[in-house]
């Protein structure tokens, strides 16, 4: 059984897998393996990998690459490969990112040492020029503070948690089919299943700002699409807590996602047609509504209006507050 597996969707990404599969290659840990779920790639990108793979007959051994039987997104993708994970952790890569040599080394070290069950790390973003470090700024590893945090950091990627396998495998995840978010779907149940985590605060994980993916696709119906899978994956983690019977303790969780799915949609479209539509799925996020409403704590209500603002880290201020006030 491997220390970790990796997962790595491929689509669409001839220009970078090679960059990618090197940096996955080159880990200098050894007892790894790496499944590549081609999702019917128009484009050359496994016959690329493959020509890299030809460069490190070492790792041929380690490598799976399975191709879906139609073209399904990277929400299957990423289901298939967990499927088909055997390692003791799992963590997942994009194919047009790379990452640090001595990650899964690292990540796997401190889970090891802290008995973990979710490592996170820290991330650059890049154009291939620019580097922006991420901070997450961790100071209590609780899944209360982790939960909040999701919404305003890359915290809740795939790719920046190292998990242990049984988190998956002993549980009935709900997989999401929406592409748009479906990292915080899965990461969140995988949270709430977890009991130790662990946090490296360093960069790791290189996150490549690509211009021509899925996500930066310009146009109306591009936003609306990604609107409602958006919308799609925050209702799978309602489904999930009224499942485990939390729904009410986790009520803070769902309605900053919910928040976050207004900002992030209000930001790319400002037509007041679209805001409708977007008001029909929540209107219980109704300004009136929301603001005037007893049942809503005051925390909430003010990131309600850091949120209209796009002021997120406002939100993560009054957050750690929060704690340090309810702690005395």
């Amino acid at each position: 059984m491997p220390k970790v597996s990796v997962i790595i969707p491929v689509y669409g990404v001839e220009k970078y897998i090679s960059r990618c599969a090197r940096s996955l290659f080159e880990q200098t840990l050894d007892d790894i393996e790496y499944i590549f779920i081609d999702d019917c790639t128009k484009d050359n990108s496994i016959g690329v990998l493959y020509e890299v793979l030809e460069q490190y007959p070492q790792r041929k051994k380690q490598v799976q690459i399975v191709k879906l039987p139609i073209n399904s997104g990277q929400a299957a993708a990423r289901k298939r490969g967990m499927k088909l994970a055997t390692g003791d952790y799992v963590i997942h890569c994009d194919g047009d990112d790379w990452v640090d040599v001595e990650a899964y080394d690292k990540m796997w070290r401190k889970a090891v040492e802290t008995n973990s069950d979710i490592v996170f790390c820290e991330f650059y973003t890049t154009d291939g020029d620019n580097y922006s470090h991420i901070h997450n700024k961790l100071d209590a590893l609780n899944k209360e503070n982790i939960l909040l945090m999701i919404v305003s950091r890359m915290l809740w990627s795939l790719c920046g948690g190292l998990v242990r396998r049984s988190i998956i495998s002993n549980n009935q995840i709900i997989y999401p089919t929406a592409n748009n978010g479906e990292d915080f779907a899965i990461m969140i149940q995988q949270i709430y299943y977890a009991q130790r985590f662990a946090y490296i605060g360093e960069p790791l994980y290189y996150y490549y700002v690509n211009s021509n993916s899925i996500t930066k696709e310009v146009g109306l119906d591009k936003y609306l699409l990604r609107k409602e899978q958006h919308c799609a994956n925050i209702n799978i983690v309602e489904k999930f807590f009224e499942r485990e019977n939390v729904l009410e303790k986790n009520l803070d969780v769902l309605l900053i996602l919910r928040l976050y799915c207004r900002a992030n949609f209000s930001t790319q479209v400002r037509d007041r047609k679209t805001r409708m539509i977007w008001h029909s799925i929540y209107p219980e996020l109704d300004s009136k509504n929301f603001l005037f409403n007893n049942k809503v704590p005051l925390h909430l209500k003010l990131y309600y209006w850091a949120v209209k603002l796009h002021a997120f880290s406002l939100y993560m201020l009054l957050s750690d507050l929060k704690h340090k006030f309810s702690k005395n």
